[in-house]
C-alpha cells in the first residue's frame, strides 16, 4: 500500500504541473461559428475563432461580446478577467481584435435565452 501511495503521490508531482502547462497556447481547433450554433448542445466545449465586433454589459461582472467569422456571429459571455488579458490600448474595449475563445455552450449568461458561449479561456491571435 504504502509503494502504491508513493508511486502516486509521484505521477501527480510530476504529472499535472506538465498537463496543466499543456494547454497554453492550444486551447484547442477552432470551428466555424456556423457549425457551432448549427451542432453544439447545452454544455459542449467549443472554440471558435473571430473578431470581436460588440462588447456590452452582461449579467454582474459579466460582458457580453459579439465575435464574427465569415460564417456568422456568436455571443460569448466574458468574465472581466480574460476581457483583460487580450491587450489592446489602455482604457479601450477589445473592439476589433482577433480572439480564440473556448469556453461551454450555453444560454444561463445570455440576454433572453440566447445561446452563445461562457468563455473559459481566450487567446488573441495575431493578424498574418
Amino acid at each position: 500500500m504504502t509503494r502504491w501511495l508513493i508511486g502516486f503521490v509521484l505521477v501527480l508531482a510530476v504529472g499535472l504541473p506538465a498537463a496543466g502547462w499543456a494547454w497554453k497556447g492550444n486551447l484547442g481547433t477552432p470551428m466555424p461559428i456556423e457549425e457551432v450554433r448549427e451542432r453544439a448542445e447545452s454544455g459542449d466545449y467549443v472554440v471558435v475563432e473571430g473578431v470581436i465586433v460588440d462588447v456590452r454589459s452582461g449579467q454582474g461582472s459579466l460582458r457580453l461580446a459579439t465575435v464574427e467569422d465569415d460564417t456568422g456571429q456568436v455571443v460569448v459571455a466574458f468574465p472581466n478577467h480574460l476581457l483583460r488579458d487580450i491587450k489592446t490600448t489602455p482604457g479601450r474595449t477589445p473592439l476589433y481584435q482577433r480572439v480564440r475563445v473556448a469556453g461551454k455552450w450555453d444560454h444561463k449568461y445570455m440576454d433572453d435565452g440566447t445561446w452563445g458561449i461562457r468563455a473559459s479561456a481566450v487567446e488573441q491571435v495575431e493578424e498574418d
